[in-house]
């Protein structure tokens, strides 16, 4: 194959990046003839028109338009990837909700249906009793077309069920268990962790009947990893520990208790969920922009204090198109509140960004 039937293709592999072009073999020429080898053909063409052709070879080189796009796509992509592993790949089960993943098709199959964002619009949505991860449907699909809009929490509701349990102070020696006293009811309420704790180990040691304080189980609080510990008491083979009723609210006494009481009995249960005071809500939505948060990128729409109901805070809109919004409810450890007593309430504004 001669190698001069490549000129002009795209360079191979085996091209040097900094080799030229292979040159074309001149014309040939008749030296007997003149006419085949016209000496007006030099002066025909002026020098003026030499330069054009070295310019053949700019349009060849649209190469780093594309490489500026590529970053920036990729950068799309990853944000979506988060965004989705945000709110369907879960770390607990309590956030695998099947009807969370109807907001995987948010983007409308149909582009004649789309309607544009108006300035200004509100859209309200509700969750069903006891949600705390939910999506609303709009019935539409809702377009930006390539203006910018901002969106803010304009409102916001959501009761947490009241933080109570009933405590069991109980002895068990391998065959069967008893309970100590009386079982003890106790409700959480401010900020204040390390008073519950007390108020709890106050009541076990009242309700031990003379069973040997060292011996006594009691509840602590670990402050590098913001945990309750449960500390076991131990006498021979017998072994003195809590219970906590399964209907309690106390989420973050969530202890994994033995069902057997025997010398594999921890002497420390530790319970898996950090203490949260609750006293801001975190609420995250698929169509918000990615934040930092705690060193973790996250769809973030609003922050609100637990005795507030709204945000004076707008954020971009993290999408163009959307038909429906899922909102995820957590406290500052990215872990979901409590199912809330009653729906969740939300009320979004929408606005067209001013141009400065």
């Amino acid at each position: 194959m001669d190698p001069n039937d490549s000129v002009g293709s795209k360079r191979t592999a085996d091209t040097p990046a900094d080799s030229p072009p292979p040159l074309k073999k001149p014309d040939e020429t008749n030296d007997d003839n003149p006419l085949a080898n016209p000496p007006e053909k030099p002066s025909i063409t002026p020098p003026s028109q030499t330069i054009p052709q070295a310019t053949p070879q700019a349009p060849s080189q649209p190469t780093p338009q594309a490489e500026e796009e590529t970053p920036s796509i990729i950068i799309v992509e990853n944000f979506q990837k988060l965004i989705r592993e945000f709110f369907f790949v879960s770390k607990t089960t309590e956030t695998k909700w099947k009807p969370g993943l109807i907001t995987d098709n948010d983007f409308s199959s149909n582009v004649s249906k789309l309607h544009p964002l108006l300035d200004g619009i509100t859209i309200f949505g509700a969750s069903k009793p006891k949600q705390n991860f939910f999506t609303i449907d709009i019935n539409r699909t809702l377009s930006t077309f390539g203006r910018d809009f901002e969106v803010r929490l304009a409102y916001f509701d959501a009761k947490l069920p009241i933080r109570k349990a009933q405590f069991k102070f109980i002895k068990g020696n391998g065959k069967a268990f008893e309970t100590i006293g009386k079982p003890f009811e106790l409700q959480f309420s401010g900020n204040n962790i390390e008073t519950f704790i007390s108020k709890v180990n106050s009541a076990i040691v009242t309700e031990s009947h003379g069973v040997v304080t060292k011996y006594v189980p009691r509840l602590v609080f670990d402050d590098k990893t913001e945990k309750v510990e449960l500390h076991v008491g131990k006498q021979g083979n017998d072994i003195y520990t809590l219970e906590l009723d399964r209907k309690h609210t106390l989420d973050f006494l969530d202890f994994d208790f033995p069902q057997t009481f025997d010398k594999k009995y921890p002497n420390i249960l530790v319970s898996k969920k950090p203490f949260s005071a609750f006293s801001h809500f975190f609420v995250y939505s698929s169509i918000s922009p990615l934040s930092l948060v705690n060193g973790e990128l996250r769809p973030l729409l609003a922050v609100l204090p637990s005795s507030e109901q709204q945000s004076s805070q707008y954020v971009p809109l993290g999408v163009d198109r959307f038909s429906k919004i899922t909102f995820k409810l957590t406290d500052e450890n990215l872990v979901l509140i409590p199912p809330t007593e009653e729906k969740a309430y939300v009320l979004l504004h929408f606005r067209e960004k001013k141009k400065t």
